[in-house]
């Protein structure tokens, strides 16, 4: 949305997906995709990429997935191709994943010591955007009950719960 923000002021009709991920919005999501793998490596989890999973939810081709190609991945994604875009830049789209995915995916970074930059940029500039402060009113470590963790206490959380 971020990407596609002037379209959307200027109430321009186009599909989502198909239209609004260009190459450069491809290669800004493989960046996210970056960063949240390095998050995952660092607490020791398993992790699939941005197409693996796109892919194993049956949203993109076998020959998308095999090329590794976020690009691909969502130009070959029947299921996504008659999306429209959102009517605004507030919408859930944004405040969903940014307050709910973004801004606590960078939380878990800095807990974990892996730079966010790409990540923080998009709050950042989705917060402006929507004059919201996502990293305050989306999920922090606070009300993930996490404040004042430590690294090991993440790790062990995630295997045996609270």
């Amino acid at each position: 949305m971020i990407g596609n923000a002037g379209g959307l002021e200027r109430k321009e009709e186009f599909y989502f997906y198909r239209d609004g991920v260009t190459p450069a919005i491809a290669r800004v999501i493989e960046g996210v995709d970056r960063e949240r793998l390095l998050i995952m490596d660092r607490l020791g989890l398993p992790a699939k990429s941005f197409v693996e999973l796109f892919h194993r939810a049956g949203l993109t081709t076998e020959s998308a997935r095999a090329s590794g190609s976020v690009y691909e991945a969502i130009r070959e994604s029947a299921p996504n191709r008659a999306i429209k875009a959102p009517p605004s830049l507030d919408h859930r789209y944004m405040h969903e994943d940014v307050g709910y995915g973004l801004a606590p995916m960078a939380e878990i970074g800095r807990l974990a010591g892996v730079a966010t930059p790409v990540i923080d940029g998009l709050v950042a500039v989705a917060s402006e955007m929507n004059r919201t402060d996502y990293r305050r009113r989306g999920l922090t470590l606070e009300k993930m009950g996490l404040a004042g963790r430590r690294l090991e206490d993440l790790t062990t959380l995630l295997q045996e719960g609270f």
